[in-house]
């Protein structure tokens, strides 16, 4: 069988970088089409790999290896393109984003210019954390894990050369390592999982491997043993034992292993875990299987798929930043956007044509004033590092004048702080044991504790505020409580109790305000915003479930002697506020209150979680949907056109003062009942 990795130019291998970046492209823009799309980027990995490694052992063996001519290589290969798009993303965000989200793009591109974004990513995962389609700059985490691959391997090649290390034993026992980290990963911590390096780095060994075994004889024996067993099932009689029936063999096989991840691979299953096996196998077959088989040949090695190939880099930078761009000013990409969506890919395809054609190929391939062309991106890329860095240092510049006049408006889409040293002083405990934990000093006698989840955060900002007028202190305890359990089972235990222990020792908290966002809790599914319908990684509470563990909750603190109210879940919104606040500049638009939430709606959605509440024994539950829905339309903007909500369903600081000025009041400062 002949030697894949010393045929010179593979088009089968451009035709796979095709097959990755569309199934990656079409996933972005219409991922309920092809709903396992994003493992185009696992392919991608395997791809890396192999070429990488290839380069580096043919340069080894001829004694012509050099650091220096390697990163000169990859910076002519990658700086280019990515600073182009870098440097377009700049003024597009000056005009488009609301200053939070240009200052999150300032330190994207930070982390895109060093090559640190799933870093980045990954210490900003998260309950809290942004939608990821707001993220113009999301698909750079894997640029930083082949860049950060880039680093380590051509020294552990150099080494494993100069100690006479057997390679491709290194390489799969790392390999392994890495898969098993991958594996620990998955099971305790998903984000570190999708992001870290070393859980990610096995799929480009994979591919490492792939090609440092077929250098070896003795894999080529096996190899050409293979074929004759193919030659003889495949024909008959059986075909010369030349290797183009394995080839074939391992064509088809790699198809069906790629067509079968596409079908299994789902947005709302954890990635990668064991699943990501089937693509980078499938990825491996193809390129062991090498050009020359009628699949490959007609499949990958035609000019259209070598050309998508060729034009995959940029094409993959281009297409997320206009999606995601689209999404944020449109509040939403949705069946309506369809037509939009394919403008948006076409002009991803346009725009990487013209960087391949213009800037990437005289770049990388060109002859002339090759250390300009490695220093001049160097300075640049350094240059769009620093204007990052500056953008999010100065808070994404809200003195621009489309966002001076609403300034006000967005300062509600802050989200409040989750701890201060004052709760932690007060409660005794560390950082880690709580979620949530605030305190408030109005120098009285009796304190007020809120407990629950982030709606518990959220609401906690208006009852401190009206605490310190009307002299009562303010605790906030949290975690995912009561019905923890669509988290973690062990947390909710663990958490509850050091939140009742609290409740216990302090005396002084008489009133306990409990505020949940209970249906989410019920169902395991988000009702509203752009995450409507998309389920959380665990299983639902359950109506029966989520009764029992508030009551039994409600039951611990009335035992110790608590007053207990249950502060019923405000009304979510359909939309996001600042994707309306996006389309909107002055004030007087605001004022219209265009956001729209029928009453009706509300009600429907919460009444499996309103039949709980009605049942609830031993607690006094307080209304909120009347309050906020004094109509058929909720109120989403108060009077001077300040935003109720940060997001789709928790209260910003406006609307945090609403609700305990209009509902929680009366409340708050009636005298204790017995």
């Amino acid at each position: 069988m002949s030697h894949p990795h010393i045929q010179g130019y593979r088009p089968d291998i451009d035709g796979l970088r095709a097959f990755a970046v569309l199934a990656v492209v079409t996933f972005h823009a219409f991922p309920a089409t092809v709903r396992g799309g994003f493992l185009g980027v696992d392919v991608f990995f395997a791809i890396s790999g192999y070429l990488i490694c290839g380069i580096l052992l043919r340069e080894l063996e001829a004694g012509s290896f050099s650091f220096l001519q390697f990163y000169s290589r990859r910076v002519r290969r990658i700086f280019p393109a990515l600073l182009l798009v870098l440097a377009a993303l700049l003024p597009l965000g000056w005009h488009m984003l609301l200053p939070d989200e240009y200052a999150a793009l300032g330190k994207h591109i930070l982390g895109g210019a060093t090559f640190s974004s799933n870093l980045l990513l990954w210490s900003e995962a998260g309950y809290f954390d942004a939608a990821a389609k707001a993220k113009p700059l999301l698909h750079l985490w894997s640029l930083g894990i082949e860049e950060q691959f880039y680093i380590f391997f051509p020294l552990l090649l150099w080494a494993c050369a100069k100690r006479h290390f057997r390679l491709i034993t290194i390489i799969l026992f790392l390999t392994l390592l890495s898969f098993l980290d991958n594996i620990y990963l998955h099971t305790i911590d998903r984000t570190a999982d999708f992001y870290s390096p070393l859980a990610r780095v096995w799929e480009l060994l994979a591919g490492a491997g792939l090609c440092a075994a077929l250098r070896q004889e003795s894999t080529q024996r096996v190899l050409l043993r293979a074929d004759k067993l193919c030659a003889s099932l495949l024909y008959s009689p059986a075909r010369p034992n030349d290797g183009r029936s394995l080839s074939l063999a391992l064509a088809v096989t790699g198809f069906c292993l790629l067509g079968v991840g596409l079908l299994l691979a789902r947005q709302t299953t954890p990635w990668p875990g064991y699943e990501a096996v089937l693509p980078i196998l499938g990825a491996l077959c193809l390129m062991a299987a090498g050009p020359h088989n009628a699949v490959s040949a007609t499949v990958l090695c035609n000019r259209v798929s070598v050309f998508v190939g060729r034009i995959s880099y940029p094409l993959y930078l281009w297409h997320w930043p206009l999606l995601s761009l689209a999404f944020i000013q449109r509040g939403g990409l949705t069946a309506d956007t369809r037509l939009l969506r394919v403008g948006l890919v076409l002009l991803s395809f346009a725009l990487a044509v013209a960087t391949y054609l213009l800037v990437e190929k005289p770049i990388r391939f060109g002859q002339s004033a090759r250390r300009a062309k490695v220093w001049g991106p160097v300075a640049g890329m350094a240059l769009m590092a620093g204007a990052g860095g500056t953008i999010y240092g100065l808070a994404g510049l809200p003195e621009r004048a489309k966002f001076r006049e609403i300034a006000a408006a967005l300062q509600q889409l802050e989200r409040p702080p989750r701890q201060d040293a004052a709760g932690l002083a007060y409660t005794g405990i560390r950082t880690e044991q709580l979620l949530y934990c605030r305190y408030t000093d109005a120098r009285a006698r009796e304190t007020v504790a809120i407990v629950g989840d982030s709606h518990a955060s959220s609401a906690y900002v208006g009852v401190a505020r009206l605490g310190t007028r009307e002299s009562f202190n303010s605790v906030l305890l949290g975690w995912w409580i009561p019905g923890g359990a669509i988290w973690r089972p062990d947390d909710f235990r663990k958490y509850s109790g050091v939140i009742f222990n609290i409740l216990q020792r302090k005396k002084e908290i008489r009133k306990v305000f409990l505020v949940t966002r209970g249906m989410l809790y019920i169902t395991s599914v988000h009702n509203t915003g752009d995450r409507a319908g998309i389920p959380c990684q665990e299983p639902p509470v359950g109506e029966d479930n989520y009764k029992k563990s508030l009551q039994e909750f409600i039951d611990m603190l009335r035992a110790v002697g608590k007053e207990v109210f249950v502060v019923a879940e405000n009304p979510e919104l359909l939309a996001d506020p600042r994707d309306y606040i996006n389309r909107n500049t002055t004030v007087a638009q605001l004022k219209n209150n265009f956001l729209h939430v029928p009453k009706s709606d509300v009600l429907s959605r919460q009444q499996a979680y309103l039949d709980i509440l009605a049942n609830i024994k031993d607690a006094t539950v307080i209304p909120t949907i009347d309050a906020f829905c004094p109509t058929e339309q909720c109120t989403v903007f108060s009077a001077d056109g300040l935003p109720l909500y940060y997001d789709d369903d928790h209260l910003s600081v406006a609307g945090s003062i609403f609700q305990a000025e209009q509902i929680l009041r009366p409340y708050l400062l009636r005298p204790r009942q017995p």
